[in-house]
């Protein structure tokens, strides 16, 4: 009984880490195919992209970690809102409303940083080609679902 309840865990977490690999190998091709599109679009020359590249990773990953913050707040909160009280509803609204300032103040300060280095014309090119971007691989996704 022991050996096949080892066995039983052996293979769900085989099974969870090769989902997590896979789930990495995703997010690591969709960064790349995002960074090519944006050198691309914003013709970056190879000074420029050795300083802007470093800024850009860097915010982003401090952008996925606030994001992630309000969804563990979020998730927390999951079946416990017909029970909250309003004391616990404004202290979760305030902790909310932090990170929304944080992401704020990040973005601020990060645009500052891109526009020092890129110029301001090719910060908004910038915005537009991530915008794009997304939009091109939700049709993408939409189209993957539709079987096309």
């Amino acid at each position: 009984m022991k050996n096949i309840l080892i066995i039983i865990c052996l293979v769900l977490g085989t099974s969870i880490t090769f989902a997590q690999r896979d789930r990495e190998d995703k997010n690591d091709k969709i960064k790349a195919l995002m960074v090519t599109h944006i050198s691309k679009d914003l013709g970056l020359s190879a000074q420029e992209a050795e300083k802007f590249w470093p800024v850009f990773h860097d915010y982003n990953g401090r952008k996925d970690d606030l994001r992630g913050k309000k969804r563990k707040l979020l998730r927390d909160l999951d079946g416990r809102l017909d029970g909250l009280s309003e004391s616990d509803a404004q202290k979760f609204i305030s902790e909310m409303d932090g990170i929304d300032a944080e992401e704020a103040r990040l973005e601020r300060n990060s645009q500052n940083d891109i526009i020092k280095i890129i110029g301001a014309k090719r910060y908004i090119l910038l915005k537009k080609s991530e915008m794009n971007f997304r939009r091109n691989m939700l049709e993408e996704f939409k189209d993957r679902k539709r079987g096309k």
